[in-house]
């Protein structure tokens, strides 16, 4: 993908949306109170380092926060049926059923 394309894209996202928006940008948000926090996100996704930078602002506001950057993988790489698709879903999966005993 042409780096060209991002400007494009952010446009289609924003539509008329204020960039500054948390709902827009969640690196912006108040995590104040939300439950555990599961991100995935591929070593080649291109918004990895928002999706790193979302867990530390999630865990400065005391949020339990794992991160898994998967070595390899893509945008939306869960869905593409290879095998890391079929783990990150169990890790997932096991993430919900951890958290559902906890309370």
């Amino acid at each position: 993908m042409s780096p060209l394309c991002l400007p494009t894209f952010v446009d289609l996202y924003l539509a008329e949306t204020d960039p500054r928006d948390p709902l827009a940008s969640p690196v912006l948000a108040d995590f104040s109170g939300i439950p555990p926090l599961l991100i995935q996100v591929g070593q080649f996704e291109i918004i990895r380092d928002d999706s790193i930078r979302v867990a530390h602002r999630a865990r400065s506001f005391g949020v339990d926060v794992e991160l898994e950057v998967w070595p390899g993988m893509v945008h939306v790489f869960q869905v593409r049926e290879l095998p890391e698709s079929k783990q990150a879903i169990g890790h997932m999966a096991a993430f919900m059923n951890a958290r559902a005993s906890e309370g």
